[in-house]
């Protein structure tokens, strides 16, 4: 005997989606999916207040490119190398802008000492990014 997807979603726990065609297929999602998920923006904010209370002065910058940012520290939190030891021994895992030119300064050019990051924020919650910041922030204080 079939079951209509209502049957089958009340059986597993499941309420239905909103179908916008009668032929498609009822896809169901959990019940307790109550909350608005988070906007890129309130990420990208989150990610950027953290900076600021976080580490005074740094340029924040690529914010229009969409799940990242460039973040240049304030000469204090350097050199690069020593900052990223920190943050790694914080366990907070990030990547200087160097990083991704290393390729492109094979023929010579001279290291970079400022701190310049990538810092992505899509797959994260504000409070995540929260906290990583402090992290970091605390690791390179302390």
């Amino acid at each position: 005997m079939p079951t209509s997807g209502a049957v089958q979603a009340a059986a597993t726990g499941m309420r239905p989606e909103k179908s916008v065609a009668r032929s498609a297929p009822m896809r169901c999602m959990p019940m307790y999916q109550h909350t608005k998920p988070t906007t890129v923006r309130e990420r990208r904010d989150a990610l950027v207040s953290a900076l600021e209370e976080h580490f005074p002065g740094t340029e924040v910058s690529g914010i229009a490119a969409g799940l990242h940012v460039i973040a240049a520290l304030p000469g204090r939190y350097g050199p690069r190398d020593r900052f990223l030891e920190r943050a790694a021994a914080a366990r907070v895992a990030v990547r200087a802008l160097a990083h991704y030119r290393e390729a492109v300064e094979e023929g010579g050019g001279a290291a970079e000492d400022g701190v310049r990051l990538v810092l992505g924020y899509a797959h994260l919650s504000p409070a995540r990014i929260h906290e990583g910041v402090r992290l970091m922030g605390d690791a390179v204080r302390g």
